[in-house]
């Protein structure tokens, strides 16, 4: 499985890479304050989402503690999807954090 730290996606975040981030928490969790760029999809409802994913594309998956992301990467990563699992989870980047 494909992993990078927290400090490497604020790199990829600050260097405007085309990112496409997951944010797998809750939607309350999501909107107290998320990676810059990142989408809500819960990671209970990731596998029923998989028709809105474009598989030619790279997904980075961040959750809290980095344990939900790790499930949803290997989840699409099975599914035929390049993903990435950002290690730590949200609380651990080093970035100012969208609302």
């Amino acid at each position: 499985m494909k992993q990078i730290q927290p400090d490497e996606l604020y790199r990829l975040v600050e260097n405007n890479e085309d990112l496409n981030i997951i944010d797998v928490r809750s939607e309350a969790h999501y909107k107290e304050g998320h990676v810059p760029g990142a989408v809500n999809i819960p990671l209970s409802s990731l596998e029923d989402n998989l028709n809105k994913l474009d598989n030619t594309k790279t997904y980075h998956l961040i959750c809290q503690r980095g344990l939900s992301s790790k499930e949803a990467t290997e989840l699409l990563t099975d599914k035929g999807f390049n993903a990435v699992n950002v290690a730590e989870g949200t609380p651990s980047y080093p970035g100012p954090l969208e609302k």
